[in-house]
């Protein structure tokens, strides 16, 4: 195995290298990026190492919640999914359909996290609509197969070829773990228990995301794009988070929404340059008429904001 997986990235990179030769590339950080993504990136050290493991405690409570969630968060995250879609050329038309879905969407990943594990009502609920029932054919499927290979030819088999579409083209992260069953399987059912409890506000933050992605996803392939093209919208619009660099990962370490960052304000930023009438639009939510000062709220008397 190890010797076909040495040969296969041998032929990679031995097909990049005359794809650069002609021209296929814009630079050589194209050429990079394209390496490493074969390669992979090496192991954190030193301080990155330490803030990696520190962001990895503090982000989850406050990002997420602990044993409960913060919905605030779960609103911004759902509306930003469509200022998102409004930033990315392609698929504009779906910040409509992420909007409209935002509280029947909250209210399934609720019941996703915790319909089960504190209620003991299952996921009647959380499954019961379109793209439920896909997220219950994703698990199931993950469940049977060995390697997303697999996965795409389980999908298949039942007639489930757009998620399997989804599966291929790298729309989704993967609803199980591999590592996370193996974890579940080896602790005690009261520790699972607690961890499943402790853990349900990620849940929900991972499905409302997920539910997203996928809704984003076969609404294009609905509008007629091919399986590829409505993938790299969705990948663009949402954020494909695997694409990464040592240096994008090192500001992650430091900053624990760092990629968030990196991502979004080139995005939004290239929205406002190319519809300036947006700009214009948004500017009094912003500031007062004048475009001088920022709005100054009954809760920031006194005290000192950044603008």
């Amino acid at each position: 195995g190890t010797l076909a997986g040495q040969d296969l990235k041998s032929s990679a990179k031995e097909q990049i290298n005359q794809m650069a030769a002609a021209g296929a590339f814009t630079g050589k950080d194209d050429v990079a990026a394209v390496t490493r993504a074969i390669d992979g990136m090496g192991p954190r050290d030193g301080m990155l190492k330490a803030l990696a493991g520190w962001n990895r405690m503090v982000k989850g409570p406050m990002v997420y919640g602990i044993v409960l969630p913060k919905f605030g968060s779960m609103v911004r995250n759902k509306m930003g999914m469509a200022f998102q879609a409004l930033a990315t050329p392609g698929a504009r038309e779906q910040a409509i359909p992420q909007l409209k879905s935002l509280f029947n969407d909250i209210g399934r990943s609720w019941d996703e996290a915790y319909g089960d594990v504190v209620f003991g009502t299952g996921k009647s609920f959380a499954r019961g609509d379109e793209i439920g029932k896909a997220m219950t054919a994703l698990d199931d499927a993950f469940l049977t197969a060995k390697n997303t290979a697999d996965v795409s030819q389980v999908l298949r088999a039942k007639g489930a070829g757009e998620l399997a579409n989804a599966v291929d083209t790298g729309v989704l992260d993967g609803f199980v773990s591999t590592e996370e069953l193996l974890t579940k399987l080896s602790a005690s059912p009261g520790k699972q228990k607690w961890r499943d409890i402790r853990d349900a506000p990620g849940v929900m933050f991972q499905t409302l995301e997920q539910r997203g992605r996928l809704q984003m996803f076969l609404n294009l392939r609905k509008a007629g794009k091919s399986p590829e093209e409505a993938a790299m919208l969705t990948k663009d619009a949402l954020y494909d988070y695997g694409l990464s660099s040592p240096e994008n990962r090192a500001l992650r370490d430091i900053l624990p929404f760092g990629q968030f960052m990196a991502k979004s304000i080139p995005q939004q930023a290239k929205m406002l340059s190319t519809q300036p009438a947006s700009a214009a639009a948004l500017a009094p939510l912003f500031y007062d008429p004048s475009g001088e000062e920022g709005p100054i709220y009954p809760y920031m008397q006194g005290k000192s904001r950044v603008g």
